[in-house]
């Protein structure tokens, strides 16, 4: 069975996936005090490793050209005093999914960066 994901961008930083009525994907980005797109929050509803995330960042380079994929840690925010908002995350299955991006050629190695040091 062949399912068409249809994408949306309902804001300047958020996209939706849906297929029919049914929402199964959300990625939000953040723009930095540079104008550097991030990436900031990504989610899937109960359609894990359903490949839903490679075209949903696809379709936001489109747009965006360019977005960066942040190195910081926990222990960054912190020392920083940021708010802990998404932007940085620990989670296996997200660099699971960014790896396979780089490996495809979908994001270039040089945009997995730390954000709080010299480029």
């Amino acid at each position: 069975m062949n399912v068409h994901l249809e994408i949306e961008q309902i804001s300047e930083l958020k996209w939706i996936g849906k297929i029919g009525n049914s929402l199964v994907c959300e990625f939000e980005y953040f723009k930095d005090e540079t104008g550097r797109i991030w990436m900031n929050d990504i989610g899937t509803h109960q359609v894990k490793k359903k490949g839903y995330g490679t075209p949903m960042v696809i379709r936001a380079l489109e747009v965006y050209k360019i977005v960066y994929v942040s190195t910081a840690t926990q222990r960054d925010i912190k020392e920083r005093d940021l708010p802990d908002d998404g932007r940085y995350s620990n989670e296996p299955d997200f660099w699971i999914f960014i790896k396979k991006c780089v490996d495809r050629g979908i994001l270039k190695p040089e945009w997995i960066k730390h954000p709080f040091k010299n480029d």
